[in-house]
């Protein structure tokens, strides 16, 4: 049984060949235990859920994106957003990314 090479995910950085390891499956990802990764999501969830709770525009959250982003989504729509804008940015893609190429895509990210 081989053993993967495991990517940290978080404050470093990642090479080509991390990317293309990750998109043949030569490698698999996993947050980083640093400290300083872990307090800026604690901060980045703290400081979102205080917007939310004041009723404050949260970007890509409770607005539009780009140059809708004066546009508020109701609140009875927020969790479709997300698929929404997958949809609109799929519309004349062209032809369907291989399984390594959508994993490379992600990866780079």
């Amino acid at each position: 049984m081989t053993t993967l090479k495991v990517i940290s995910a978080g404050l470093g950085h990642w090479t080509i060949e991390d990317v293309l390891d990750l998109a043949e499956g030569r490698a698999s990802v996993a947050l980083s235990g640093d400290p300083k990764l872990r307090d800026m999501v604690d901060k980045g969830v703290e400081f979102i859920r205080k917007s939310w709770q004041e009723g404050k525009p949260i970007y890509g959250i409770n607005t539009g994106y780009g140059a809708s982003v004066e546009r508020g989504i109701p609140e009875e729509l927020i969790e479709e957003l997300p698929a929404q804008l997958v949809r609109f940015h799929g519309c004349g893609l062209g032809r369907h990314f291989d399984e390594k190429a959508t994993l490379a895509i992600l990866a780079a990210g």
